[in-house]
C-alpha cells in the first residue's frame, strides 16, 4: 500500500466516480476541492482518499470527503484509519493544533471515535452558497 500526495487534476475523475459508486451516488465538483490531500493506492489502483482543507488565519484544519473504493474489498478500515492518521501527521508537522471533520456515515463516525475525535453538535444542517 501506497499513501501520496493526492493531484486532484489527475485523479479527479477515479475519485468523482468512487463517489457516485458509493453510497453518496453524487461527486464532489471539482472547484470546491482543495489541492491538498491523500491517496491510498495499490499497483495504481485508488483504494481510497481523503482531502485537507488548511487555512492560513488560524490553528485548525479541516478532513473532507473521505471516500473508500467501493471496488476495493481488503483492508477498507486499515486504509481509511491510515488516512487519517498519515493526514494528522501532516497537519501537525505544518502547524495546526485543531482537526475539524465531519461525517454522514456510521463507518466514518466509528473510525473518528476510535480515534480519540470529540463529538461536537448533532443534529446540524450544513449549508454551501456560491460566492459570484
Amino acid at each position: 500500500m501506497n499513501y501520496r500526495k493526492l493531484n486532484l487534476d489527475e485523479d479527479y475523475s477515479v475519485i468523482a466516480d468512487m463517489f457516485v459508486r458509493s453510497s453518496m451516488g453524487v461527486a464532489p465538483q471539482k472547484d470546491t476541492l482543495p489541492y491538498d490531500g491523500l491517496v491510498a493506492e495499490k499497483d495504481g489502483f485508488i483504494q481510497g482518499a481523503l482531502f485537507m482543507y488548511t487555512i492560513s488565519n488560524a490553528p485548525i484544519a479541516i478532513l473532507g470527503f473521505p471516500i473508500l473504493n467501493p471496488s476495493y474489498y481488503g483492508d477498507r478500515s486499515g486504509v481509511m484509519l491510515n488516512l487519517i492518521d498519515r493526514s494528522e501527521q501532516i497537519l501537525k508537522y505544518m502547524g495546526y493544533t485543531y482537526v475539524y471533520t465531519w461525517s454522514g456515515t456510521d463507518a466514518f463516525v466509528k473510525y473518528l471515535k476510535d480515534m480519540r475525535y470529540v463529538e461536537g453538535d448533532k443534529d446540524v444542517t450544513h449549508f454551501i452558497k456560491l460566492l459570484n
